[in-house]
């Protein structure tokens, strides 16, 4: 995302777009992995179901939010409020991991 922000030619900017589709790819099995493995048997239809309800929320809102960005910015803007959220989200994702190992050693 962020090199979708920073480059100004198509070329570059397309190769950020496929390496950000690859990290997909690789990010969406992977998360199911994880989720499946913290949930209990009795609990992973629920937690799957929630996980994946918050997925298809994001493809509502994300576009939305998208479209208004591009009307009221330029067409960076998008990017960059992209890039910001998803490193919040991975900073987030790093604490729950530590707590998560931190609990499992107590």
């Amino acid at each position: 995302l962020l090199g979708a922000y920073l480059f100004n030619a198509l070329l570059p900017f397309g190769f950020s777009v496929l390496i950000l589709s690859l990290g997909y790819a690789i990010l969406n099995p992977s998360l199911n992995g994880f989720i499946s493995l913290q949930a209990s048997k009795e609990n992973q239809g629920s937690s799957f179901g929630v996980t994946h309800g918050f997925s298809a929320l994001s493809r509502i809102v994300g576009p939305i939010l998208g479209t208004i960005l591009l009307d009221q910015t330029d067409l960076k803007t998008p990017f960059l409020i992209s890039f910001l959220i998803m490193g919040i989200s991975v900073i987030l994702f790093g604490f729950l991991i530590k707590s998560l190992k931190d609990s499992s050693l107590a």
